[in-house]
């Protein structure tokens, strides 16, 4: 359902005080859309912070999306 790169804490971006990892989602957009997900909760946002969804315990994370994608 999701991915994530691979690339470890350089991955991790932090934004009012909560850490965010980047990730594509299975199904929505083009496919290389990129969103971020909150560490801790598992909620979905925009690049620019806006809230979009809650994933919760659905997410599934796929270690090498890029490499999958070639």
């Amino acid at each position: 359902m999701m991915g994530m790169d691979n690339a470890g804490e350089e991955s991790v971006i932090e934004h009012n005080g909560k850490k965010f990892q980047r990730v594509q989602i299975e199904g929505v957009g083009d496919g290389d859309d990129e969103y971020l997900m909150e560490i801790e909760t598992g909620d979905i946002y925009s690049l620019d912070f806006q809230f979009m969804s809650h994933m919760g315990d659905d997410v599934v994370i796929e270690e090498n999306w890029s490499q999958m994608s070639q």
